[in-house]
């Protein structure tokens, strides 16, 4: 019986055992299947963060492309058109070379005079007040009678201005280099300025048609002309002092102003012929 028991008893733990053992193998699966979950959301979640980050990379490059690239867009037919424009046109060329040209004749007939004049009139016998009232009152009767060219412009004619300006300006210059032959300080003085305030007046009826035209010929480039030109002026106003004084030197008082009356005088019969007429402002 004992022996039995004993034989019985393995039997048993042995049994216990298996059963244990059989439990524990139940129990394997289970975990397994939850580790095996576990590591595919792990590898889920970190494949979904790898494709958010790709995104956001893709995301990124694509803005970096657009803000490099977002200016450099394919323009239009018609901004294609405007950027081949020229600066000017070949009207607008003919234009502003031959107001530069008047332009800087114009200033060098002012300050022509300035090295040579006050000792001659000195020599007849004028005083520095009244030599430099000769010199003077010329921007003063510009500055009186360019408001009434203004007013009128229209009614007259905008080229006929101009060209009567150049006439009457380098006429006069020319007339002015003979005022040496003058007996007589009275004489010398009054004609001096007679023929300086005929000459202002042509000079303010060119300066204001010469604007009204630039006005509507470069109406996209209206200051960039406009610089243009006081600049030719600004540069006839710095050679007048210089080319006066050499010309004075070669063939006394009347060389200046008959060479740049004359030069003016040429001009004034090339921007008759050459010089486009402007728009009529009533037409358009």
């Amino acid at each position: 019986m004992k022996l039995e028991e004993e034989n019985e008893r393995p039997c048993c733990t042995s049994s216990n055992s298996a059963s244990i053992d059989f439990t524990n193998s139940e129990s394997d699966p289970a975990e397994g299947q939850v580790e095996i979950m576990d590591s595919t959301r792990i590898r889920s979640s970190g494949n979904s963060l790898e494709v958010h980050h790709q995104d956001r990379r893709r995301s990124y490059e694509t803005e970096k492309h657009l803000q490099m690239n977002g200016n450099h867009k394919q323009p239009a037919p018609e901004e294609k058109e405007l950027s081949r424009k020229p600066l000017y046109t070949k009207s607008q060329w003919v234009t502003l070379f031959t107001l530069g040209l008047i332009n800087f004749c114009e200033g060098v007939i002012i300050s022509l005079q300035a090295p040579f004049y006050p000792a001659e009139a000195e020599k007849k016998g004028a005083t520095a007040t009244e030599y430099g009232l000769v010199f003077g009152v010329f921007e003063l009767v510009v500055f009186l009678v360019s408001p009434i060219f203004g007013k009128y412009m229209t009614k007259i004619g905008t080229k006929f201005i101009l060209n009567a300006g150049i006439f009457i300006t380098s006429t006069c210059c020319i007339l002015f280099g003979f005022l040496d032959k003058v007996p007589g300080r009275d004489a010398f003085v009054g004609l001096s300025f007679a023929v300086r305030i005929i000459q202002a007046v042509g000079e303010a009826g060119y300066m204001t048609a010469s604007f009204t035209i630039i006005a509507s010929a470069f109406p996209d480039n209206v200051a960039t002309t406009f610089a243009a030109l006081e600049t030719c002026f600004g540069l006839g106003i710095i050679a007048g002092p210089t080319l006066g004084g050499a010309l004075y030197q070669l063939g006394g008082f009347t060389l200046p102003f008959a060479t740049l009356g004359s030069l003016l005088f040429v001009a004034a019969c090339v921007t008759f012929f050459i010089l486009p007429s402007p728009p009529d402002r009533k037409k358009s």
